[in-house]
């Protein structure tokens, strides 16, 4: 069975954390603690808008400590894909299985893509995994 199966279609609600609503960051959050039991902060008060793109992309950068590059071709399930948004590094979606993800978008709700695919591919920057996941589920 898919265990991110019931996290598509959650409505997109700026700085969300919940089933009622989530940005990219609250959906990611809430696929990790549900899938994986891995709790990471909520950042929901470090940001004004997910539209905030320079902003979101500083946040990002200065939040990996918990976090580590995972070479391209070597990402799995619960990895972080953080994709470009204009020229800012500031959209993550999570890995459902190599070649898809988990997103959402704004005015959209939440579903499954291939980010090695147009129109993400040329978007993707790097993934990134847990150190919690780093041996895989336990």
């Amino acid at each position: 069975m898919d265990p991110f199966r019931g996290l598509i279609g959650i409505p997109f609600r700026d700085r969300g954390r919940t089933r009622e609503g989530a940005d990219c960051w609250g959906l990611t959050r809430l696929a990790l603690s549900e899938v994986a039991g891995v709790q990471v902060p909520a950042y929901d008060a470090n940001y004004a808008s997910a539209s905030e793109r320079r902003a979101n992309a500083e946040l990002i950068a200065g939040e990996k400590g918990d976090w580590f590059a995972v070479p391209t071709g070597s990402e799995r399930a619960l990895d972080v894909v953080i994709l470009r948004d204009g020229r800012h590094e500031s959209h993550l979606a999570l890995v459902t299985q190599p070649g898809r993800m988990l997103h959402t978008y704004q005015d959209g709700t939440s579903c499954v893509d291939r980010y090695d695919e147009s129109p993400f591919a040329e978007k993707v920057v790097g993934f990134y995994r847990h150190r919690k996941l780093a041996h895989g589920l336990d």
